[in-house]
């Protein structure tokens, strides 16, 4: 279920602070039939009427905002002390199904108070502890008699109380990802593409579609000038997008990682060097590949094991839509990684499971260890990386690999003994996300068509940019992210609408873009769920986003392939594709004037093998 996405129609318009609404967004009086919204939206009703209140109403806000730290950090430090005990109570068999060994005891503590205070709650305070920094600033403010009014707020105010809405919202959206939800929005899409005569019989199944004239144009530009012309139109104040300076996305930047300008990148897995157990993924995560922590000295990656292709396209995307103004996390594609034996074991036994979940009552306290019972892995180790990437090589010196390697982990995940006679694994054609240089928490995430968002230019461009030329059709609001940062030295506290998760690939990607604006829609419509805000796309926004993504050269597009391929033949197919695709778009919006083609006589779909070589 859903429900909470609408929450920011009840609490945004309830603050009166400049939002969407009435731009062919849901009504509140759809809102009120969903009774779970509604129960969520009454737990903040009083924060928001305090939020915007007189300068004794924001204290009071703050005291009970600090009340809710205070409770988040006295469960945090329970977590430790019920982890520690929890552990201290090992049976020899627990310590047998641990991926911990005894002399690591500080290591299985750490990991069991995470599992105790998971991913939700320390989102939760991190959020609360951002909410507080930006009501303290709000009373000043209100204080100093620089904060305007609610009708009209100055520009920090109103910065500020969408900022407090923006995180209790995104807290709350966390505990609705997971694949039951996806799921059902996958069948609702399914239903509403083959059977559109439904949106007439059922309200909820009825599609957006683009309001004529100036009513449909993004609500966050600037609406003066000619209509015609409002494509040339930048967001205003977003916190989705930023502009890029021309220096930071070099073909050179983009191919080492744009994200670490001015600084050096993480030091990353190289071949022959041994990377070590860190830590889980969140039970409370929804990823359906397999990953785990890993570490070497003081350096972490999360690594992330996938199906196979010749391109990992998290390595171009990542690159592409942060050149574009978008952010993303920092991704690297690894040709091999020398790992313990235990990482892949435990990546194994922890990925997320579909089913009837339940296990021995010994591995509830043991991380790594989650229920099994009757559920099944979308995507086990056999097939991401698959047994022909994997290599365990064995104490006594033999080496298997394929299908007897991955009969080999899978006994080790019952049976110590044998995954100890492991002396290390080498694993092919795997990547993994480092952490970026600023330092930002996350605390929740944001939807596509939040109220705040549906009708706003850089979402909506979304569909445009990663859907159609990029080729993800998995566009969802599970894979976003709202992080937020807090400087110790006083500065303001800030917030940033991520896109952490981009990678995905249609099947049909081609050399071409299939977009039919007479169908009604101006994206290619290959979602795997519906976006309303890509359904309210006009024709202005859809140009805006072809012209971000025909402002790239034909060099900054190789270097973003070349950092996710693992072939030069590879890389001259797929960055041909992306530069056939680009010269559609921009002949199907008629930028032909503003953007010259760089296949003007076609793409060659047989190119030879081509390789980047702008950071040697």
């Amino acid at each position: 279920m859903r429900s909470l996405r609408w929450l920011p129609v009840l609490v945004f318009t309830s603050l009166a602070l400049p939002s969407s609404v009435g731009c062919s967004s849901t009504s509140e009086e759809e809102v009120s039939e969903d009774d779970a919204a509604l129960t969520t939206a009454e737990s903040l009703q009083d924060e928001v009427r305090l939020l915007g209140g007189s300068p004794e109403e924001v204290a009071q806000l703050f005291r009970l905002v600090d009340k809710r730290i205070a409770d988040l950090e006295a469960k945090k430090a329970a977590s430790k002390v019920q982890a520690k005990a929890d552990v201290e109570a090992y049976s020899g068999n627990q310590w047998a199904r641990s991926f911990f060994r005894q002399d690591e005891k500080e290591a299985a503590i750490d990991a069991r108070a995470s599992d105790i205070f998971d991913r939700p709650e320390r989102r939760a305070l991190a959020g609360a502890k951002t909410q507080r920094q930006l009501v303290d600033e709000l009373g000043k403010l209100l204080a100093a008699g620089t904060a305007g009014s609610l009708d009209e707020p100055t520009a920090r105010a109103a910065y500020i109380r969408r900022g407090y809405v923006e995180i209790a919202i995104a807290i709350q959206l966390t505990d609705e990802s997971g694949f039951g939800g996806q799921l059902v929005a996958r069948i609702q899409h399914i239903l509403q593409k083959t059977f559109p005569w439904l949106g007439k019989m059922f309200k909820g199944m009825k599609r957006d579609r683009p309001a004529a004239g100036l009513e449909g144009e993004a609500v966050n530009i600037d609406r003066s000038g000619p209509e015609d012309q409002l494509w040339k139109k930048d967001p205003i104040n977003s916190t989705v997008w930023h502009p890029r300076s021309a220096a930071d996305i070099t073909p050179a930047n983009l191919y080492r990682g744009p994200w670490f300008n001015g600084t050096s990148v993480p030091r990353t897995p190289k071949p022959g060097e041994l990377w070590k157990l860190a830590g889980f993924r969140s039970q409370a995560s929804d990823g359906s590949h397999p990953s785990i922590d890993i570490i070497n000295g003081s350096d972490e990656v999360k690594l992330k094991f996938r199906d196979q292709m010749d391109v990992f396209e998290e390595g171009p995307n990542t690159r592409i839509m942060w050149a574009l103004g978008y952010d993303t996390d920092p991704n690297y594609v690894f040709k091999e990684v020398r790992v313990e034996p235990r990482v892949v074991v435990a990546a194994a036994a922890s990925v997320e499971r579909i089913g009837l979940k339940f296990g021995p009552k010994d591995d509830r306290t043991v991380p790594g260890r989650p229920p099994q019972g009757l559920s099944i892995t979308v995507n086990p180790i056999k097939k991401a990386p698959g047994g022909d990437n994997i290599t365990i090589h064995f104490r006594d010196g033999h080496d298997e690999t394929g299908d007897i390697a991955l009969d080999s982990l899978k006994r080790a995940e019952d049976d110590r003994p044998f995954l100890d006679s492991m002396e290390f694994v080498t694993v092919k054609r795997v990547f993994g996300e480092v952490d970026a240089p600023n330092k930002r928490d996350a605390v929740g995430l944001w939807d596509f068509d939040g109220d705040g968002q549906v009708d706003t230019r850089e979402v909506r461009a979304i569909g445009i940019i990663l859907g159609a030329w990029l080729g993800n059709s998995d566009v969802k609001f599970n894979n976003t992210r709202l992080d937020v940062e807090r400087p110790k030295n006083g500065g303001e506290a800030k917030y940033f609408h991520a896109l952490p998760d981009v990678g995905h690939l249609t099947r049909n990607f081609g050399f071409t873009v299939d977009i039919d604006p007479k169908a009604g829609f101006f994206h290619p419509d290959m979602n795997v769920s519906t976006v309303r805000a890509f359904d309210r796309t006009t024709q202005n926004d859809a140009k805006w986003a072809v012209a971000k993504l025909a402002s790239l050269s034909e060099e900054q597009i190789v270097a973003s392939v070349a950092a996710g391929a693992f072939n030069d033949e590879a890389l001259a197919l797929y960055a041909e594709k992306l530069v056939a695709r680009r010269d559609a778009l921009v002949r199907m919006f008629g930028l032909e004037g503003e953007f010259a083609l760089l296949r003007p006589n076609g793409p060659n779909q047989t190119p030879p093998p081509r390789r980047f070589t702008g950071a040697e």
